[in-house]
């Protein structure tokens, strides 16, 4: 099999917290054995993205516009061109010619550029990088906020309808992303490939010593249940809704704990100083600021799966979200919400996971249930288990995309 040269661009990858990239970086070595050989193409994060998400300086030496030097990630080059300190706008346009350059040199041209986030002012790159021959396919991760305001939704709306049509391939994670875009007009080329989980890595364990030393580091006791949440604290991942609940079955279950891993944009963003005030009142008035651990970002959240006896994901709008396979992978029973987004892709409520409403008075009921019922935990886990080794298996995954971007440089080339 011959070898095929993909550009991930993505103005935000690692160390900079986003969460489509942290996916595709988890994609790379499976990418590589399939003969995808991946060069990513990244920018320098703006200071208030930086502080916003706490991940470093981003403070070079290098000129606007120029590349830092290479950097090895996954074993596979990481290419990333300094911004200036600017607008956004001139910033996606910055990166967007950076990435023509790149595009055009011999030595770094790819077969194929997947886009991650596609801004509303690419398109002055997507139309070069069309008049190079090089097959564009573009990860559509989230749906449109149906909340933005009329001239936030207008603009999404003229973006895409200049940029879509550029495109040889959008991606979606499911059916119901699809059916959205089909509704919002758009008519090109749309493939249906869910998000890959590691089931090797996130699997149930019957090793107890690593499900203690998640505990112990934390201070609860073996016997302790331990709900989980993975994701950034922000509103539109629930987090007051989870909070609430939180905050009514605490008095109930005085021996359980509240593990939340993920970014705390509601310390970090002056936007949400109100929202954070707001979590904090919750935790103060339920009394229960020694249960309730705030662990950041985790390498090994894997781990804190295996850890817990619950997990809770009580978003508004998503993708197709990782962490809710993952824990369906660990055998860990779930409770979510119908976000926006939500699909079959993830199976069927009270087969493979429990569905609450957006209420937090039936949130709470929905995990007091699952605490109760040990038959229940049980059942939930093994067909989250189960569902996650059919359908969402990463090899699986992974061989869809290594299909799909082999098909898309074929046909390029023919057409050529």
């Amino acid at each position: 099999m011959t070898s095929l040269k993909l550009c991930l661009a993505t103005q935000l990858y690692h160390p900079y917290y986003a969460g489509g990239a942290m996916r595709y970086r988890s994609y790379l070595p499976g990418l590589r054995q399939r003969q995808i050989c991946t060069e990513v193409f990244t920018s320098t994060p703006s200071q208030e993205r930086t502080e916003k998400f706490r991940s470093g300086q981003a403070n070079h030496q290098t000129q606007p516009g120029q590349l830092l030097p290479v950097e090895t990630d996954q074993n596979s080059p990481v290419y990333r061109v300094q911004l200036a300190e600017d607008r956004a706008w001139r910033r996606v346009m910055q990166y967007g010619q950076a990435l023509v350059d790149f595009c055009q040199q011999p030595d770094t041209r790819p077969d194929v550029v997947q886009f991650l986030p596609l801004p509303p002012w690419s398109v002055p790159a997507l139309q070069k990088l069309r008049r190079l021959h090089i097959p564009l396919a573009y990860a559509y991760n989230l749906i449109n906020n149906p909340q933005r305001s009329l001239a936030g939704r207008l603009r999404q709306m003229a973006a895409q309808r200049l940029q879509f049509p550029l495109l040889d391939c959008i991606i979606v994670q499911s059916s119901v992303m699809a059916k959205t875009l089909r509704n919002e007009g758009v008519n090109g080329r749309i493939e249906i490939i869910p998000n890959g989980v590691d089931t090797v890595r996130f699997a149930p364990t019957s090793n107890t010593s690593a499900r203690e030393i998640i505990r112990q580091s934390l201070n609860i006791e073996p016997t302790a249940p331990i709900i989980l949440y993975v994701g950034a604290i922000e509103p539109r991942k629930g987090s007051d809704l989870l909070f609430d609940a939180w905050a009514k079955l605490a008095p109930e279950f005085p021996q359980a704990h509240l593990v939340l891993a993920g970014p705390r944009l509601d310390q970090s963003d002056p936007m949400l100083a109100h929202f954070h005030r707001r979590l904090e009142g919750i935790i103060d008035a339920s009394g229960t600021r020694e249960r309730v651990h705030f662990v950041g970002r985790v390498g090994n959240v894997e781990r804190y799966f295996q850890a817990a006896n619950l997990f809770v994901f009580p978003s508004r709008r998503e993708g197709l979200p990782n962490v809710i396979m993952e824990a369906m992978a660990t055998g860990l029973p779930v409770v979510t919400t119908p976000f926006i987004g939500f699909s079959n892709e993830l199976g069927q409520p009270e087969e493979q996971f429990l569905l609450a409403e957006h209420d937090a008075s039936h949130l709470y009921e929905q995990m007091r249930r699952v605490l109760l019922d040990k038959n229940l935990q049980a059942r939930l886990g093994k067909n989250g288990r189960i569902w996650a080794t059919a359908h969402l298996d990463i090899e699986n995954i992974l061989d869809r995309y290594a299909a799909l971007y082999r098909e898309l440089a074929e046909t390029a080339k023919q057409r050529n």
